[in-house]
């Protein structure tokens, strides 16, 4: 008995899976609509709604605080909304909705040192944070959907998650 979800072949198109083809560019998380026959991937769209509770929390306890901090709330809770419908549809789309968000949350851990890290205290260093935060992650997303290239999203996502480390590294070093 051919039973296509019990393998991991996401491109068997003779079941019908709930939402459609599976047409994402990775599916290596779970095995396919094995616990429920509307959710691809059942336990990682539950773990995807963590996010979304942490951001209400965050959200509800940052109000009055400095744009940064709130920025970063909402983009997790985007984050979480976007991780939970990739999980449980595995379509391309919805993975842009799971993978944007991450970078934009980075992207704001990044403009967090808005202000308060020494290279960004002066205007000019505030206006250059924002100026290359601003063109990295459009970059990076407009490369990443030209050539859809999952590995592009994993090194992008890497490099830019490990630059307020490298920054505060050097400065304290010198």
């Amino acid at each position: 008995m051919h039973i296509p979800f019990l393998t991991d072949d996401p491109s068997d198109a003779s079941f019908p899976y709930f939402w459609g083809p599976i047409d994402s560019l990775h599916t290596f998380c779970e095995r396919k609509y094995i616990t429920h026959p509307m959710a691809a991937e059942f336990y990682n769209c539950l773990g995807s709604l963590i996010y979304c509770v942490a951001a209400s929390v965050g959200l509800y306890h940052c109000r009055g605080t400095v744009w940064q901090v709130q920025c970063g709330w909402w983009a997790l809770l985007v984050v979480g909304v976007g991780s939970f419908l990739f999980h449980v549809m595995m379509r391309y789309n919805a993975e842009l909705g799971d993978e944007l968000p991450m970078l934009i949350l980075v992207a704001c851990g990044i403009l967090g040192f808005d202000g308060s890290h020494p290279w960004a205290m002066s205007m000019g260093g505030q206006r250059r944070l924002r100026g290359w935060t601003l063109s990295v992650l459009v970059g990076l997303i407009a490369l990443y959907l030209w050539t859809r290239i999952f590995g592009l999203f994993i090194s992008g996502f890497t490099g830019t998650l490990s630059m307020p480390t490298l920054t505060v590294g050097i400065r304290t070093v010198y």
